[in-house]
């Protein structure tokens, strides 16, 4: 019976991979719940123990994060965000400079889970208003986000948990070996980005923005 977990392990992965199977589109919400269901009723993990794993400081912070993202595009912040912006951004090159050192910079400091949940509308937002290719540049800042999570100890729940061993200045050691490694691969995604845009001229579409919620807007700021 020890070989079920590994055997579910193959499947989530090769199901995530494929996400379809003839006419049915599998999502991976449903792959996960099925495993998992599959791992208690075979008896690989009680319920109680089952239960008692889930982390619910992570579900509400990630919920909460989600809701402050949601506020941010019904309030009307990221456009009013992106008009402001628009005036530094000049071609594809300066876009994509801006999105990779926003988004990786931030995710340094902010965690890079709460930075994908907050960003997001923005980068919907640009790619819109700006008449780019939204995959692509959601791509793009996704990737800055996972990078740039790398340079610091508080940039993602992984390194927090790495630290958390360490008895030296964990913000010195991650400054001494992985800041430079992650400006080279920030280098390398904006010269990948660059190169994959076939559109290099923006036609940006001008129009003067005003928050839909000025209240909600503040809210979600704080």
């Amino acid at each position: 019976m020890h070989y079920i977990p590994a055997f579910l392990i193959i499947c989530v992965f090769a199901l995530s991979l494929v996400k379809k199977i003839g006419k049915f589109t599998i999502h991976i919400w449903q792959i996960a719940i099925i495993a998992a269901f599959l791992c208690i009723i075979t008896n690989q993990i009680s319920l109680k123990v089952a239960f008692y794993s889930i982390n619910f400081d992570v579900i509400f912070f990630l919920f909460g994060m989600f809701c402050i993202g949601v506020s941010i595009e019904k309030s009307g912040l990221a456009k009013f965000f992106t008009n402001y912006t628009l005036k530094y951004i000049k071609n594809i090159d300066s876009l994509l400079l801006f999105v990779i050192l926003f988004c990786a910079v931030s995710s340094a400091f902010l965690m890079n889970d709460t930075i994908a949940a907050i960003v997001a509308p923005i980068i919907l937002t640009f790619a819109k208003t700006l008449q780019v290719n939204v995959k692509k540049l959601l791509l793009v800042s996704m990737l800055a986000i996972t990078i740039g999570a790398c340079a610091s100890p508080i940039g993602s729940p992984q390194n927090i948990l790495i630290v958390s061993h360490m008895s030296a200045n964990p913000f010195l050691l991650y400054s001494k070996y992985l800041v430079l490694p992650t400006i080279l691969n920030l280098v390398l995604l904006f010269l990948y980005a660059k190169f994959s845009f076939e559109q290099k001229t923006l036609y940006p579409q001008n129009k003067i923005v005003k928050l839909n919620d000025k209240s909600l807007a503040e809210l979600s700021i704080y």
